[in-house]
């Protein structure tokens, strides 16, 4: 069974060869392409800064049509001038045109005999530094994010740092693959005819994932960190309107009904008490405004706000005015929209 896909492997090889990645003539095309797309992308960048009248098409041609096309040109035509730099170094011909070899490397021949150069892998070697760099700076990163945005949206970070930490071993991966094909027993360039080993990753294509994958990466953050202000100002205008719920329900329960103005709960909120430190009713206005708050024991209030450091303090005042409530130990951010944490219900 092994010598019968061995077998097929050779005649797979046979059949197709060893395709020509590059040749001069695709080069040309590359490098007339690329001239010719960023002399479209700069048109259209001039006629969009200087608001030329009537040229809104070429603007936007030469934005997205000339930006497009210079980006895929200019990434093959560096593909394309390291390609022939390896055929160099490896002693080939370089071919201007591959259908003339039958776009098969084998059919190449070698001018100066050179058939497998020194290679230092330094380029590789400080390819693979920079991706277990970023790695690293990556976690760095995400340990500081579930430390300060933790205390802001709790559970939500830690999934939010899970999903990070899964992209992120994209770079650690990657390091540790580049660094071991820099073995020359087990691996080989893509200009080398050895199906014995395997073929390695290109360093200029290793260049440009990275860049592609590290500007990925930071947008990545960048959203993580966005919509964890947007869940934690969420949660902070719940909180206010709870509070605004609170001073409410006071407000009509002293206002219906029968009160009685002797009760020990009702005194100490004319006084101006913490209704969170209570705990299970123990009069009829205390059971009265619970029951309206749809709670059994006052410190299920815990439940009810979000974004309190630590246990929420919540401050009651009865006046002749009305009622005042605040928390007094919110969580703020450092910047954006700021709740006050404090509402008053004029009912009088």
């Amino acid at each position: 069974m092994i010598r019968m896909l061995a077998l097929m492997g050779l005649l797979f090889s046979f059949v197709y060869g060893k395709k020509i990645k590059y040749d001069r003539r695709t080069i040309k095309i590359l490098l007339v392409t690329t001239i010719v797309s960023a002399f479209l992308f700069l048109t259209g960048v001039v006629c969009m800064l200087a608001e030329v009248e009537g040229a809104v098409v070429i603007a936007l041609l030469g934005l997205y049509v000339g930006g497009g096309l210079f980006l895929f040109a200019g990434i093959n035509l560096l593909f394309g001038f390291c390609y022939i730099r390896r055929l160099k170094a490896y002693g080939y011909e370089i071919p201007y045109k591959k259908e003339d070899y039958g776009d098969d490397l084998r059919n190449v021949p070698h001018v100066n005999g050179k058939v497998r150069p020194e290679i230092k892998n330094v380029g590789r070697r400080v390819l693979s530094f920079f991706y277990a760099v970023v790695f690293l700076l990556a976690n760095v990163w995400n340990v500081h994010y579930i430390v300060r945005w933790h205390l802001f949206i709790g559970d939500t970070a830690i999934l939010l740092m899970f999903i990070m930490l899964l992209f992120d071993s994209f770079w650690g991966i990657s390091a540790f693959r580049l660094y071991r094909q820099g073995n020359m027993q087990r691996y080989r360039d893509d200009v080398e005819i050895d199906d014995s080993r395997k073929e390695r990753t290109p360093v200029e294509n290793g260049i440009v994932s990275g860049i592609i994958f590290l500007c990925v990466m930071v947008l990545i953050k960048t959203l993580v960190i966005q919509f964890g202000e947007n869940v934690f100002r969420s949660r902070a205008e719940h909180d206010q309107i709870h509070l605004e719920t609170i001073s409410i329900t006071i407000g009509n329960v002293t206002m219906g009904g029968v009160l009685d103005r002797t009760s020990d709960s009702y005194m100490r909120m004319r006084e101006g008490c913490y209704i969170s430190d209570w705990g299970r009713p123990d009069d009829a206005f205390s059971r009265e405004v619970a029951e309206s708050l749809g709670i059994s024991d006052y410190s299920e209030i815990n439940e009810k706000f979000h974004t309190s450091d630590g246990n929420p303090r919540i401050y009651v005042k009865i006046s002749d005015e009305g009622v005042y409530v605040r928390m007094d130990n919110p969580l703020r951010l450092d910047h954006g929209k700021q709740y006050s944490y404090e509402v008053e219900y004029l009912c009088y």
